[in-house]
Parts: structure tokens; C-alpha cells; sequence
């Protein structure tokens, strides 16, 4: 059997994959931020030296690991449905550059047509996610939410992207 990868695919993604793997066993769970009033504790200002290592102290006991605490926890890891729109249209827009782009090295008439071809089926992947996830949301939960739909158009470009 032959391989053929087509837009480095195979390669970028087991990349990305051995890249966060060895992030996440070197580095381990994520530190949370402090609290703003346990950030500098009142009394340790003015005490001199002991206030030093009062602040030390202070400092170490509040910057917990996640999962620790949940109230944190959630605080910390709230959604942003903006940032998760605008996150997904520059992977949609990079999309069409990894899978479009390729056409063009074969220097040869028709790869006009293979890369007009390719960002066409990679509008139609996004439009079909974006899709799926409407219908699932308007049959199954009633109700529309940003972060789902975003998730649905993920879903059909890795789809596309990948094969």
C-alpha cells in the first residue's frame, strides 16, 4: 500500500500530538492565577524582614494547581464566546491555506481547478458541521449555544483537513 501526504497532515498532527504530550509530563497541571486580595496579605507590608517571609509564605499557599478548588475553578476557566468565534474563523481561514494551498506546487494547468476544488469542499466541511451541531442542539437541547456551534465547525474541517 502507498501514502500519500498530500498537505503534511500526518506529519502536523503527530507533531502537535508528541509536542502536547511531552508539555503536559513535563509541565503537569496548570497553576491558577491568585486571588487579588491573598496577593499581598496586609500584614506582611510593614513587618520588615518577617514580612518578607511572611509574603513568601502567602505567595506559595495561593498559587494552588487546578482541580484543587472548584469555585476557583470555575472563575478561572469561564468561557469567552468571542474569543472562541474569532479563534475558529482564523482556523477556517488556515484551513484553506493548508488545504488549498498544496495544489499549486504541482505547476501544472489544472491545479487552479484542485485548489478552487479543495477550498470549496472546505467551505462545504465547515457548513456541514456547523450544521450537525445546529440540528443536535435545535432537536436535543432546545436552545443555541455559541461554543457547540464552534465546536461543529471544528469538527468538519479536521474532518476534511484530515483526509
Amino acid at each position: 500500500h502507498s501514502y500519500y501526504d498530500y498537505a503534511g497532515g500526518g506529519v502536523v498532527h503527530l507533531a502537535g500530538g508528541i509536542a502536547a504530550l511531552a508539555g503536559n509530563l513535563l509541565l503537569g497541571r496548570r497553576i491558577l492565577r491568585p486571588p487579588a486580595k491573598d496577593f499581598c496579605p496586609s500584614n506582611a507590608e510593614n513587618a520588615g524582614n518577617d514580612g518578607a517571609e511572611q509574603l513568601k509564605e502567602a505567595l506559595q499557599e495561593t498559587w494552588q494547581r487546578r482541580f484543587d478548588c472548584t469555585e476557583d475553578d470555575e472563575k478561572e476557566f469561564r468561557p469567552n464566546s468571542y474569543l472562541q468565534v474569532m479563534g475558529v474563523l482564523n482556523l477556517w481561514v488556515g484551513c484553506y491555506g493548508f488545504n488549498a494551498s498544496p495544489a499549486f506546487a504541482r505547476n501544472d494547468p489544472s491545479s487552479v481547478h484542485s485548489a478552487a476544488l479543495s477550498a470549496w469542499n472546505t467551505t462545504l466541511a465547515a457548513a456541514a458541521g456547523a450544521s450537525g451541531a445546529f440540528l443536535h442542539l435545535h432537536f436535543f437541547h432546545q436552545n443555541i449555544d455559541m461554543g457547540f456551534l464552534c465546536n461543529g465547525v471544528l469538527s468538519g474541517l479536521v474532518c476534511l483537513t484530515g483526509a
